[in-house]
């Protein structure tokens, strides 16, 4: 089951790294423009989406590797 779930939070971060890209060709149009779009509340959802999946992927890893060692501490 561990697998199956860092693989799931592995493979979204390629959506969090396709949501970055939008993310920053929305910042350099609106430096071109000198003007912020009402893409405004899209911008902060794109934002935001990005980073719970990349503190998401980072902390699921994180806790499966804590819980991997302490069952492999026991097993000893």
């Amino acid at each position: 089951m561990d697998r199956t779930i860092l693989f799931i939070l592995a493979a979204l971060q390629t959506v969090a790294w396709a949501l970055d890209v939008i993310e920053n060709c929305m910042l350099l149009s609106w430096i071109d423009k000198r003007a912020i779009d009402e893409e405004f509340g899209t911008f902060h959802f794109i934002v935001a989406t990005k980073w719970i999946i990349a503190l998401s992927g980072a902390l699921g890893a994180i806790v499966t590797l804590l819980v991997n060692r302490r069952t492999k501490r026991h097993r000893n």
